[in-house]
């Protein structure tokens, strides 16, 4: 029977074209080509947030001072130990000449993503029908190349999750595909105390993998010594993570309550992705969804219980399954308070999911469970669902990485500024605007020389050679000069200020907020400042109700004679209110200027001008400055 598949698959035109390596090959690069391309559109080569003290802090420092110990690769990061990660910085450092670079590490990302859904793609295609390994390529393909996991493409801290997978997948496969011996039982205990120090959940390796080994016992009826054994070494190093993971003071406020609240949470990631941004989606929906794209796994487990025949390629398939249904219900109980959306930081884990069931959706084996008609429509039914989630979510997708680019930008402005001038002001900025969560502990790890010294060219320039700094550059500005993109740069200089108004008729209208003023929340009335370079952010809508936006905005600043200063502002994205306005299709709504008011005195009343339609609607806003020397 598995003979006569293997064959099948052999003889197709899909199985001459994709015979041993060119597919995989072929899925590699494009999916690194993908990869490379965000990271060089949306990227930045200063680290940011955990970095500094997961990376710089905690590793490179004691590493350039020659204090560095191996243990340190085991320290907790939060609950988890990230030892691959770390080794990882380590090597990219070194092999950079000692120049820190996000750049490097994000494109190291990239090659590690392609290569684990590549391993993926070989295991399942090594027994497997035409359609279904068609259907495999095709499906992770797509979640290779979509940028839905963009926390994940663009900061280099974040290849513990592609760790995870490889030694998850690799683990899973020793199961699946070798026949069960001492040898066998060996290994599978290595890789899976491996995957202990990769994170938190490698521990979850373990479970899938004893998952799998009990399944197949139930399939024959029959539980061999060796797979005995691996069992109970499976509990034992589950255990063992469980025992290992810490408790993180405070983690309560993130977990679900009670049972109800469980679930939604694990709906959640089971139905992704479709998701919700504003309000949540019925649970009743969710878990029709849910049911739906999860199916072909509980199909799968028919099977064993009616003793079909099973392919080393559908165990490895419903291992994957198992164990991403287990990292989602981790994350559900980890993380899953008030959750109307998964962080994209964890969207590797149900996307791996999703292709893992369009797999065994298409996989022959099924065939025996209904009519062709029948499958026919699920088929149908389940493609439409992947299709509609992923078109719906893959714009606001593409507008978050625009987010991330203006604020990687402001990052590297507000840095660069403090190591040319040593003024803690230009550390004393609004959230996100600096790389890291308070000004005060970024301004300790700047002032320290040899933090300073390693940080990227986009910030600071040394004579330390870094190689790998100039390819990864090299590479972003082609990939640039070749793909359209908009540029992220925050235009953040003092402009030069225009005595006249804009053009077109001024009338009273539209809708607006001025929310920051030099980088702190503007009150409501009235604010003193110092004459100089006056900062103000906020948000304009020409009309909330249908969406409508401006086509350009000018600031202005008016005394009481009537005298009037007209400054036009940047448009920036401020997905936050798209949100509250529930216009999630609406473009770029906020707005930033530079205003230089040295030669200013006085009181003057802000007012936001919004271009439309050959008008300029005025915004009424109470706001007032009073600008001293």
């Amino acid at each position: 029977m598995l003979a006569h598949r293997e064959t099948i698959r052999l003889w197709t035109p899909w199985g001459a074209i994709g015979g041993h390596w060119l597919l995989p090959a072929i899925l590699f690069l494009l999916i690194v080509a993908a990869r490379f391309t965000y990271v060089a559109l949306y990227g930045s080569d200063l680290p940011s947030w955990d970095q500094w003290d997961g990376e710089a802090a905690l590793l490179l420092r004691p590493w350039q001072e020659g204090t560095w110990h191996i243990s340190q690769l085991l320290v907790l990061h939060n609950e988890h130990r990230v030892a691959y990660t770390r080794l990882l910085t380590l090597l990219l450092f070194e092999a950079n000449g000692g120049r820190w670079d996000n750049l490097v590490e994000a494109d190291a990302n990239a090659i590690l993503a392609a290569a684990s859904l590549t391993f993926v793609y070989i295991c399942l295609r090594k027994q497997s029908a035409p359609a279904a390994d068609r259907v495999g390529f095709v499906a992770l393909a797509i979640i290779g190349v979509l940028p839905y996991a963009w926390e994940n493409m663009l900061s280099g801290f974040q290849s513990t999750f592609y760790f995870l997978v490889l030694i998850s997948t690799a683990l899973i496969a020793l199961i699946a595909f070798r026949v069960p011996s001492r040898a066998t039982s060996i290994m599978v205990v290595v890789v899976a105390l491996s995957a202990l120090v990769a994170g938190a959940s490698g521990m979850l390796g373990a479970c899938a993998a004893a998952f799998v080994i009990l399944c197949r016992a139930w399939h024959r009826r029959h539980i061999t010594r060796d797979d005995a054994v691996t069992s109970v070494a499976m509990a034992c190093v589950a255990g063992l993570g469980v025992y290992l993971v810490p408790h993180i003071p405070g983690i309560e406020t993130l977990q679900p309550t009670g049972l109800t609240g469980h679930l939604d949470a694990l709906l959640t990631g089971l139905s992704w992705p479709f998701e919700s941004l504003q309000a949540p989606i019925p649970m009743g929906f969710r878990a029709l969804v849910a049911l739906a794209l999860w199916l072909p796994s509980a199909l799968t487990l028919i099977r064993i219980g009616r003793r079909a025949p099973m392919t080393s390629s559908a165990w490895f398939a419903l291992g994957m399954s198992a164990l991403v249904f287990v990292q989602l219900a981790a994350l559900a109980h980890s993380r899953g308070h008030d959750t109307l959306h998964l962080a994209s930081r964890y969207m590797d884990i149900p996307a791996l999911g999703l292709a893992i069931n369009a797999w065994l959706a298409v996989d022959l084996p099924l065939a025996s469970l209904a009519s062709r008609g029948i499958r026919a429509v699920f088929i149908v039914i389940f493609a439409g669902l992947a299709i509609c989630g992923f078109a719906w979510r893959t714009p606001w997708d593409m507008r978050l990485l625009d987010q991330r680019a203006w604020y990687s930008n402001r990052q590297i402005e507000t840095v660069a500024g403090y190591l040319a001038s040593g003024d803690p002001a230009w550390l004393d900025q609004p959230p996100l605007e600096i790389p890291y969560p308070t000004a005060g502990r970024l301004k300790e790890l700047l002032d320290e020389k040899v933090i300073a010294d390693m940080l990227p060219p986009s910030v600071h320039q040394t004579e330390r050679p870094a190689r790998l700094s100039a390819s990864a550059q090299w590479l972003r500005d082609r990939i640039k000069r070749i793909v359209p993109h908009k540029d992220g740069r925050t235009n953040g200089v003092a402009h030069t200020s225009a005595k006249a108004p804009p053009d077109g008729l001024m009338k009273s209208g539209g809708a607006c907020s001025l929310d920051m003023i030099n980088g702190k929340p503007a009150p409501a009335d009235e604010v003193a400042v110092r004459a100089g370079q006056l900062r103000l952010d906020g948000w304009a809508i020409v009309s909330p109700l249908d969406g409508t936006e401006n086509e350009g905005v000018t600031i202005s600043l008016a005394d009481d004679g009537g005298h009037a200063l007209y400054q036009p502002a940047v448009k920036t994205v401020r997905l936050d209110v798209n949100v509250a306005l529930h216009q999630l299709r609406m473009g770029d709504v906020g707005f930033q200027t530079y205003i230089d008011t040295s030669n200013l005195m006085g009181t003057y009343r802000v007012s936001v001008i919004q271009a439309h339609a050959q008008e300029q609607l005025i915004c009424s806003n109470p706001l007032r400055v009073r600008i001293t020397h």
